[in-house]
């Protein structure tokens, strides 16, 4: 089956873990509890027609009782790629990536498991058969000329104490390539010393000085000629019609921000941590300790409610640009 305007969506189930989902480098999910997650993304605008990475960190989590940070035994996440034509309801399972923490042998005296000596198959069990792939009906099928293909999972020692799960994905795709793909690669920001560290802050922060002004003077022009690039990606990679993503995005901050009892809160480097993506183009900030937090929002006056926004940088030969 060829779609003429195919819908990837990645469904992401945890329970007992805290994780990080990321494609193509950039986070989709980001989970800190041990809560049982059930949730779904649209990931077109993140996706490229050929490869694509998917990968699963694992993350310790508190144990109050042991007063440790540790994976569980029973920690179980998976994520499941799908695809269906744009406006219908029939969708198909191309992928999934699954840790299976349950099947690591119990350690005695350990509280948390040992991955020195990992048996791929049992870790990754449900995980999709290497191969290529063909739709059939609501369903893959194998097929030597098939439009997909998917590659054995690979597993890696990550750098939070615990595993990390990564599969590539082949998917057609009639979309442009984005242009974060071509992106310059930053040094992780794991990796800097101070003062490289404090001047990568104050570089990135003067980026969203420049939202920040033109939101807080709602300067509209001036908004949109810093977003605008990539809200015409979103259109294109949801079959939009041209400037309504923009036209949303902008329409949405002026009804937050009409009520006067909503403000827009200042800007503070003090409070701001920095990332930098896994495939080291992605740039953001956020709030110490919360990754995938926000650095610009609306905050109610009169209590502790907020609209958080969020955005991504990327760096081309010098210049950033935003890209979420």
């Amino acid at each position: 089956m060829n779609y003429k305007k195919p819908f990837y969506s990645l469904r992401i189930s945890s329970k007992n873990c805290a994780y990080k989902v990321c494609v193509n480098g950039a986070f989709v999910e980001v989970h800190r509890s041990a809560e049982a997650l059930e949730i779904e993304y649209p990931i077109n605008q993140w996706l490229k027609n050929g490869g694509n990475t998917i990968e699963i960190y694992q993350h310790v989590l508190p144990d109050y009782k042991l007063k440790k940070k540790l994976i569980r035994y029973d920690a179980e996440v998976s994520a499941h790629l799908y695809v269906k034509e744009l406006g219908t309801d029939k969708k198909v399972k191309v992928s999934s990536l699954c840790f299976n923490g349950k099947s690591i042998p119990r350690v005695e005296g350990r509280h948390m498991p040992s991955y020195e000596n990992i048996e791929l198959t049992k870790i990754s069990s449900g995980s999709t058969a290497a191969g290529i792939y063909a739709i059939d009906g609501d369903h893959l099928k194998l097929d030597i000329n098939g439009n997909y293909s998917v590659a054995e999972p690979e597993y890696y020692k990550g750098a939070h104490k615990g595993p990390l799960l990564r599969q590539e994905v082949h998917l057609p795709l009639p979309l442009p390539l984005w242009q974060f793909f071509a992106a310059d690669k930053r040094t992780l920001h794991l990796s800097l010393n101070k003062a490289e560290y404090e001047a990568f802050r104050i570089e990135v922060m003067a980026e969203y000085q420049h939202l920040y002004d033109a939101l807080e003077k709602k300067d509209w022009q001036a908004f949109e000629a810093l977003v605008k690039e990539r809200c015409d990606e979103y259109d294109l990679a949801f079959y939009r019609k041209s400037g309504e993503t923009l036209q949303s995005f902008i329409a949405g901050y002026k009804l937050d921000s009409s009520d006067p009892e909503w403000a827009l809160k200042p800007l503070s480097l003090g409070r701001m941590d920095i990332s930098v993506a896994f495939n080291q183009q992605l740039v953001w900030m956020h709030g110490w300790d919360r990754p995938m937090s926000h650095c610009l929002w609306l905050s109610h006056t009169k209590s502790d409610m907020c609209y958080k926004y969020f955005f991504t940088f990327a760096q081309f030969n010098g210049k950033w640009k935003v890209v979420r």
